[in-house]
């Protein structure tokens, strides 16, 4: 990888590799003392996965670190992760919109807000790293100087 991009890309993985783990780890924390905060569901396998996109993130700097392509494939893996976690989500809340709408007697009192989930306001986080992989790919910069 170049220096600059590359390096850009390696902090711009770890911010956001770091981000997933403090956000899973505070998540886990708060169901572990059943505590709720907005925004945080006491929900202990969403905060496993965060935990596991958040280090399939940091993997990715070491190899990037050493300037090994196979970083890059890290930031990729954590980024369709991150996107499955995001579908997940909001399939789950079109189904509890779909209860709500039918005045299903469990959904009378949801609202989305109880839906809004650590896995869906981190996404946006994901794919910017995604896109900033992408537009200034690293191997293709490498590859073009090979040729």
């Amino acid at each position: 990888m170049d220096n600059g991009n590359g390096y850009r890309l390696t902090l711009l993985t770890a911010i956001i590799g770091l981000l997933y783990i403090v956000v899973g780890t505070i998540q886990e924390i708060l169901f572990v003392i059943q505590y709720p905060v907005f925004g945080i569901p006491l929900d202990p396998i969403q905060a496993l996965l965060l935990l596991v996109v958040g280090a399939v993130y940091l993997t990715g700097i070491n190899h990037m670190r050493i300037k090994l392509e196979e970083g890059y494939a890290f930031v990729l893996v954590g980024s369709i992760l991150a996107g499955l976690i995001f579908i997940l989500q909001i399939i789950v809340i079109g189904t509890n919109a779909l209860g709500w709408f039918l005045q299903l007697e469990d959904w009378s009192g949801w609202t989305i807000w109880q839906d809004i989930t650590p896995s869906i306001w981190l996404f946006p986080f994901a794919m910017v790293l995604l896109i900033y992989a992408k537009t200034f790919d690293p191997l293709k910069t490498r590859h073009k100087e090979e040729t």
